[in-house]
C-alpha cells in the first residue's frame, strides 16, 4: 500500500492491507483510514464484505 503527500509531492510505502482486494471505498478520519468492500478477485465475480480500519502513523 502507498500514500501520497501532496505537500512534498512524494509517495510513501506502507505495510500491505490486512485483506488484499481492489475497487474499494476508503475514507480518512483523523489518523485512520477506513476501507470498505471491494473485490476479492479481479473481474467482479466475488465481492468482499470486509470493513477494516488502520492507521499510517
Amino acid at each position: 500500500m502507498e500514500s501520497y503527500d501532496p505537500a512534498a509531492d512524494t509517495w510513501q510505502q506502507h505495510a500491505p492491507m490486512p485483506t488484499p482486494r481492489h475497487a474499494v471505498a476508503a475514507v480518512s478520519i483523523d489518523d485512520w483510514v477506513y476501507v470498505a468492500g471491494g473485490g476479492a478477485v479481479l473481474g467482479g465475480g466475488v465481492q468482499s464484505s470486509v470493513h477494516e480500519a488502520f492507521t499510517l502513523a
